[in-house]
This record gives structure tokens, C-alpha cells and sequence, in this order.
């Protein structure tokens, strides 16, 4: 029953995503093709938590395309209401949602032709070499912060982006929380293990904790990354394979989204308490939330087509300044602007400060080619990182499953420059260890 379920759930969903693109090419009526995208993405996500070889990094992909793009764009048009007092035609309303189609169909598509493959043998590092990477990289982010001190690492969220801390000790900060966050679940890992060493390991995953916490300070984190490390570090004991599991957060997930996530952004704000968190709470209409500025992302999607159309393609500038996302702007002038800050001022609105969905920077970089290539190889991906740690091989694929969910939100939801310090520095540093285990 349950694989039959499955099934139906996963052909519903490719099948709406074909529908939609078929009707946004075709103009129909926008309603239309907004339901259908709606019914696509809650039947992939319904497959998400059925299908037990799937586990939280497609969950979380799922998610966000269905409670950040697709309801939130529903009602937004049936609304006319989008954040920044955006205005589009039907006819850009509908590319939109074929872009966004394309992208989620690419992805589905790979992941699961990827499932028929073995989980590729990986070579693994002895525990004590686990261990030095864990103290050096811990050592590494001690300098960090003793390098920024601490009076910038416990900056409030708004007094952060009020401009408290400059650009370079800005990037350090991001370096350092995504540094200190892999090595906090690195060392939770080898604590896991059943090792005589047990006595050594608590103490460096005791040091690694105090480390990340001061680098990820609650009240100074984006709520996306706030969330982000709470996710991490709870895959470490979820089965997020478990449609059981996956079943009982999607029932949690909506209204901690639509309830909790409001709320949290007043840990920013140092006049703000637990009593005013609790009382937003209360009082927030989760219809009338999705059409505030949490959820721009259709509407970003939607102003990159409308940049493109006087607008060349920057030509995988902003994927350049994702693998370079460590070279500052003082030595690099021409380092590429945040996509969301692109398009925002060129279209002439007053906050520029915004998201730019993956689709939209797929977009930008290549155009429609990038888009395909993109969201073929997130899925392809997706599918050797779960598939790889599901089988429990080494501990490398454990952690890199880990901090994968950690920044897949991020990720999505963009604009890559701007958050490319936040996960870029994690990834590097995996495969530096992953490329040492193999020499």
C-alpha cells in the first residue's frame, strides 16, 4: 500500500511539473498553472516522506520548493500582493513558474536515474587522523576569532547588518561559523563511535562546541542559518530516512515555519524578549505572512526574467564568486555583486538586501542551460550523498550528509555570493579531508 502510494504521489508530481510548464509556455490562465505547480510540489513531497531511500537533504529540497516557492506564489497572485510591491504580467507569472518547473523536474529526474548505483567505495581515514582534523581545524577556528575578537561575535543581528562589522571581518565571521560547525559535527561523529579514546574525544567535542556556539551565536545568525545548524547537528541521531520520522516533521515543519520563524527574528534585537517572540506568535496570520518579505522567492525569480529581458547573462560570474568566495573585494574590485542586489537595484527597489533562488542564479549564470545543468547535478548529487550515507559507508559521507542539510536552505534560497562564505568554507574544508584519505 505504502509503495503503491509511492508511486502514484511521484507520477502526480512529475506529471503536474510537465502540465505546468506546458501551460505557463502556453499563457493559460495563471491560476491554472499555479495550481498546478501547488498539486506537483505536495505530491513530491508527499513522495519525499514515503520513499524510504530519500532522506532529509531531499526532504528539505522538497520543502522549500512547495512552502517557499509554490504556496507562497499562490496565494501572492491570488492576492496581487508581492513583497516590495513587485507588478507582473500573466505572461511573466507563467515563465516564472515554467523556470521553476524545469528546475524541479531536472532534479527529479536525475535523483532518482541515479538510484539504480552502488554507493561509491571511499576510502577512510584512520581515527587519530580524524582526530587531528578535528583539533586543527578547531585550532584554526580559535584563530579566527581571536583574530576578529569577541566583541564582533556577539554583535546582534541587526547591529551586523546596521554595518557593526566591516566587509573583511564580515567574511571571517561567515568562514569561521561554517568552519566551526563542521568540525562540531565531525567531532559528535567520532564521539559516536564506539572508541576506547572516549575521554580525548569529549574533550576536543567540548572545545569544538564552545567554538561553534560563540561563532554561531543565536541572536546573531540568520534565522536560515540559525535553523541551518539546528538541522546539521540533529541528523546526526534522526533517521531522516524513516517515512515515519520524515512523516511527524512534516506535520511540525509548517507550523514552526509559519509560527516559530517570525518569532525568532527578535532574537536580533536587543529590545526584544521571549514575551514579544511569544505574543508575534499568537498574532501572526500565516495567510497574510506568506505575503511579506519571507517569502520573496517567487518574486525574485520573477524579477530576474524581467531583468533579462534588457539585461545580458553574467555568464557564470556569481558561480565565480562562489568558488572564490574567499578572495576579498579589496583585492578583487570586481568581485561579482550579490544577484539579488543586482537586480533589485537595477529594477529600482528600495531594499536590495534580498534572496535569489538557485533557479534564478542558475539563470543569470548561463541561462536556460544553466538551469538544466544545475538542477540535474543538485539532483545526481543528492542522490550519491544519501544513498552514500544511508549505506553508513564512512564517516566522511556521515558528515558530509550533515552539513549538506545544514546549507541546502541556504543554498536554494541565495543569492549565492552573498551566502557563499556560509557553506563554501565547509565543503572545502570536507574536501581537503576527503582528498587526504585518498592520497
Amino acid at each position: 500500500m505504502a509503495d503503491l502510494a509511492l508511486h502514484l504521489s511521484r507520477l502526480t508530481g512529475i506529471l503536474g511539473l510537465v502540465l505546468t510548464i506546458l501551460c505557463g509556455v502556453q499563457n493559460a490562465p495563471i491560476a491554472t498553472t499555479a495550481l498546478l505547480f501547488l498539486t506537483a510540489t505536495a505530491a513530491l513531497w508527499c513522495a519525499t516522506i514515503l520513499d524510504r531511500r530519500a532522506g532529509g537533504i531531499d526532504f528539505l529540497i522538497a520543502f522549500f520548493f512547495l512552502f517557499f516557492l509554490a504556496i507562497p506564489a499562490r496565494l501572492q497572485i491570488a492576492h496581487q500582493t508581492f513583497p516590495w510591491g513587485g507588478s507582473y504580467s500573466a505572461q511573466t507569472l507563467n515563465h516564472t513558474y515554467v523556470l521553476i518547473a524545469t528546475a524541479l523536474l531536472c532534479y527529479t529526474v536525475a535523483r532518482l536515474s541515479a538510484r539504480p548505483t552502488e554507493p561509491r567505495k571511499a576510502p577512510q581515514l584512520p581515527d587519530k587522523s580524524l582526530h587531528r582534523w578535528a583539533f586543527t581545524l578547531t585550532l584554526i577556528s580559535l584563530a579566527i576569532a581571536a583574530l576578529i575578537g569577541p566583541g564582533n561575535l556577539f554583535v546582534l543581528r541587526s547591529g551586523f547588518l546596521d554595518g557593526a562589522t566591516n566587509g573583511l571581518t564580515s567574511q571571517l565571521i561567515y568562514i569561521g561559523r561554517a568552519l566551526s560547525l563542521l568540525t562540531f559535527v565531525l567531532c559528535l561523529y567520532l564521539l559516536a563511535q564506539p572508541r576506547p579514546t572516549q575521554g580525548p574525544t569529549l574533550a576536543l567535542t567540548l572545545l569544538a562546541a564552545a567554538t561553534c556556539l560563540s561563532f554561531n551565536y543565536p541572536p546573531a545568525l540568520p534565522r536560515f542559518a540559525l535553523f541551518g545548524c539546528a538541522i546539521a547537528l540533529l541528523s546526526i541521531r534522526l533517521n531522516l530516512f524513516s517515512p515515519r520520522l520524515k512523516l511527524v516533521l512534516a506535520l511540525t515543519a509548517p507550523p514552526l515555519l509559519f509560527l516559530l520563524f517570525p518569532a525568532v527574528k527578535m532574537l536580533g534585537h536587543a529590545d526584544r524578549g521571549v514575551l514579544e517572540m511569544a505574543q508575534i506568535m499568537a498574532q501572526t496570520d500565516p495567510t497574510l505572512y506568506l505575503l511579506r518579505v519571507d517569502f520573496d522567492g517567487f518574486k525574485q525569480i520573477a524579477d530576474t526574467l524581467v531583468y533579462l529581458e534588457s539585461a545580458p547573462i553574467r555568464w557564470g560570474a556569481n558561480y565565480a564568486g562562489v568558488i572564490l568566495f574567499f578572495v576579498p573585494r579589496a583585492l578583487w574590485p570586481a568581485k561579482p555583486t550579490d544577484s539579488g542586489e543586482l537586480i533589485s537595484a537595477t529594477l529600482g527597489y528600495p531594499y536590495t538586501n534580498v534572496s535569489s533562488p538557485l533557479p534564478a542564479e542558475a539563470l543569470l549564470a548561463f541561462g536556460l542551460p544553466g538551469v538544466l545543468l544545475t538542477f540535474l547535478a543538485l539532483g545526481a548529487m543528492t542522490a550519491r550523498i544519501e544513498a552514500n550515507a544511508q549505506a553508513r559507508q564512512t564517516l566522511h559521507h556521515l558528515v558530509l550528509y550533515s552539513i549538506t542539510m545544514g546549507f541546502i536552505t541556504i543554498i536554494l534560497r541565495g543569492a549565492l555570493n552573498g551566502v557563499a562564505p556560509q557553506f563554501a568554507t565547509a565543503f572545502l574544508a570536507y574536501a581537503a579531508m576527503t582528498w587526504r584519505a585518498r592520497a
